[in-house]
């Protein structure tokens, strides 16, 4: 074997035992819980993008949802500081609120993490969110909703959200989200109140479209018996 392929083989080797040792020394010690900093003012960021509103709200959503694979380091969502992430999604909202992007990644990435107790902070935003203009964001604040049931367990929270959700006045809001305070109510074994919310609806709901009664009737019938 010639000079230049044993000295190849040699390099080889040596890079193959230096990803062992960065493996050994990962797996041992981890990166550890990402602390993230707290947001400047939406301004400051405009600075930062040399006055461009778009150009700061961009890059910043970009890197919110890369935070835990930057810099080399690759972090479980579980280990992410749930209310920074939080604070940076407030700020962004303030440099486009229109956007749907920062919810997304709230309720779709960060909502899926494996520890529910992490996800008041990102229920809270998304309700807030939905807040703004329920016309065109009411779908947030019914994600809210489903992560406060059915991720960390907290009944009371979802009815509350739910409730406000029907209070909403927005005609865009489809009848199975201005209802799920209905399904709630079932869900967390109050049958009965569900029964007499749907009863009242039924009974006083002159807006009620005759799609939206024809599906309390049946979830009345079927469901509620």
């Amino acid at each position: 074997m010639r000079g230049g392929t044993w000295l190849a083989l040699a390099v080889v080797v040596a890079a193959l035992a230096g990803s062992a040792a960065i493996g050994r020394h990962l797996a041992a010690h981890g990166p550890g819980e990402l602390t993230v900093a707290d947001p400047p003012g939406a301004g400051v960021l405009r600075l930062h993008a040399l006055g461009d509103r778009q150009a700061a709200f961009r890059a910043h959503a970009l890197r919110l949802q890369h935070l835990g694979n930057l810099g080399g380091r690759i972090v479980p969502y579980k280990d992410i500081d749930y209310p920074g992430v939080a604070a940076w999604f407030r700020t962004l909202d303030r440099l486009d609120a229109r956007a749907d992007v920062v919810p997304s990644t709230a309720a779709l990435l960060y909502g899926n993490t494996q520890t529910p107790g992490e996800l008041r902070p990102i229920v809270r935003y998304l309700a807030e969110h939905a807040r703004r203009a329920p016309a065109r964001k009411w779908r947030w604040m019914a994600h809210a909703i489903y992560l406060a049931r059915h991720r960390m367990d907290d009944g009371e929270l979802a009815l509350k959200l739910a409730r406000e959700l029907r209070a909403f006045d927005a005609e865009t809001i489809p009848g199975w989200a201005r209802h799920m305070e209905v399904i709630v109510l079932a869900d967390v074994g109050r049958e009965r109140a569900a029964r007499a919310l749907v009863t009242r609806l039924l009974r006083d709901g002159e807006d009620l479209t005759p799609a939206e009664r024809r599906w309390l009737k049946f979830y009345l019938a079927r469901q509620l018996k």
